[in-house]
Formats: C-alpha cells, structure tokens, sequence
C-alpha cells in the first residue's frame, strides 16, 4: 500500500473515488443540490465540460461569493444546534453536517482536478526538466576586522575619523588589504573602532537596505515618553511666561491702568470714525 501511494497521480485518483462515492450516495438521497451536483458531473466527465462555456468573470465571481454565504450559514446552523436535545434539532444538526462534507467533498474535487492538470504537464517535460534544482549555495562566513581606533590615519577618506581623514588621491594606500576586503563584492565586513562613523561609511550595503526596505508610510520620529515630555516641557514655560505676565500686570498701579483704558478708548473711537457703520455687511 505504501508503494502504491507514492505515486501521486494514484493517490488523487484514489481521493477522488472517494469523494465520488461520497457524493454518489448523497445524491442517492436527494441532497445534493443543483449547483454542486453541476460541478460533480464536469468533475467526473471532463470531455463533456469541455463543450459547455465557460462562465465569465462575473458570473464566476457572483458564484463564489454565493458559496461563501452558503458555506457560512451551515457552520452558523451547525454552532447553534450543537449541543441541544430536542429530536427535531438534533435531525437539522447533522443535515447541516452532510451539507457541509457535500460542499467540502465539491472543493476537493476542483483542487484535485487542478492538480491532475499539473501533474500531466509535469510527465510531458523531458526528463532533463523534472531534476530537482540544485539546492542554494552557501553564504561565506561573516568576516570580523578589528582595527584599533587612530589605525586608519592617513587613509583613504571613507576609513578615516572626521577631519583627520584624507581625500582620495592616486597614490596607493599603506595597507592595501583594508581596501581591497573593502571592494570585494559579496563580502560582508564588520568594523569595530569604537565610533558609528566608520561601520557607517563602511557598511554601505546596510545602508543601503536600510533606505529600501522600508514602510511606505512615515515612520515616528520620538517615543510616546518623549512627546510626553517635550508636551511637559512646553506646559511649563507657558506657564512661566503666563506668571510672568500676571506679576507684570499686578506690579502696575492704578494710574497706569487708567491711561491704559483712556489709550484703549481712543484706539476705539478712531476706529468707528474710519470705518463706516455696516461697513462689510453684505445683508445691508
């Protein structure tokens, strides 16, 4: 038995007969409906499909969904009868079960059908074709430099600390290796000097996928913490400056109140002589 279902065209050949019998045995008893017995029937007699259209785009579609809202309400039906005792509803519960093998047995049949397809095609390929591809390459190990912090004066700039650091020039550096692992592609170098400036100039791949592979949307720039307290912050020097203004006001005395109204009183009148009454008013 074990020999016989290694062979995969065999073993969905087998399935299908069962779903068959399956369905031939509901049918028997009058429950499987229009719908599926159709797709039961293109299943078992594919040359007689053949000669029937196909369905369009909608139709397919419209068909899906209708099956979707079926398959959802036998599971809803299923859930809520489980479980009861009355003779009536225990009889609802397992047609509800049946019509669900029905349209489970109906799903297998179309993914077994696809697959038989797939395997058909796949016997027509040359031999040379069905190899299995050979299996991926292994990565080279991760190589690790340790360049003490100050090693790198006199190189080239991208190895170099901030302003010390020289400009590319034509002549050949001191030690070429460093550069050399540098320009070697595929290779992965990690450098630890003590400061992120040279992992940064150096590690351009990392960079480099740091800048792809990101979300589209914008990312946040601080921590709820830090809104929280640069909000904090903010609040406490409005309420300085507020305190501030307050001591400012009560420190005046009474004369300078009053010329402050006279001086706002007069501000006012200059302003209704310069502009008219109903000046603006699109209703008058």
């Amino acid at each position: 038995m074990f020999r016989f279902m290694e062979d995969r065209k065999k073993r969905i050949q087998v399935s299908k007969d069962f779903f068959n019998e399956f369905l031939k045995l509901m049918d028997h008893y009058n429950l499987v409906d229009e719908a599926s017995k159709k797709i039961w029937k293109a299943s078992m007699h594919p040359e007689e499909a053949s000669n029937v259209p196909k369905m369009t785009a909608t139709e397919d579609r419209a068909a899906k969904i209708e099956e979707f809202k079926k398959k959802k309400l036998i599971e809803a039906q299923i859930e809520k009868l489980k479980g009861s005792d009355d003779d009536k509803d225990i009889k609802e519960f397992w047609l509800n079960m049946i019509y669900q093998g029905i349209m489970k047995s109906i799903s297998g049949l179309k993914s077994i059908d696809l697959e038989f397809q797939l395997l058909v095609y796949r016997d027509s390929l040359p031999a040379e074709a069905r190899k299995p591809s050979e299996p991926p390459k292994e990565k080279k190990p991760i190589q690790m430099f340790h360049i003490p912090k100050g090693a790198l004066a006199g190189k080239s700039y991208m190895f170099g600390d901030g302003e010390e650091a020289e400009l590319p020039s034509q002549a050949p550096l001191a030690d070429p290796s460093v550069v050399r692992t540098y320009q070697e592609t595929g290779e992965r170098v990690a450098v630890d000097v003590g400061s992120n400036q040279v992992n940064d100039r150096v590690n351009l791949r990392g960079q480099m996928e740091a800048q792809v592979f990101q979300p589209h949307w914008n990312q946040p720039t601080m921590s709820l913490e830090e809104f929280g307290e640069m909000e904090y912050q903010d609040m406490m020097r409005r309420e300085a400056e507020e305190k501030e203004r307050n001591d400012i006001q009560a420190a005046k005395d009474e004369e300078t109140l009053e010329e402050e109204e006279r001086q706002k009183a007069i501000a006012n009148d200059n302003m209704k002589d310069e502009v008219p009454k109903g000046y603006g008013n699109t209703k008058r």
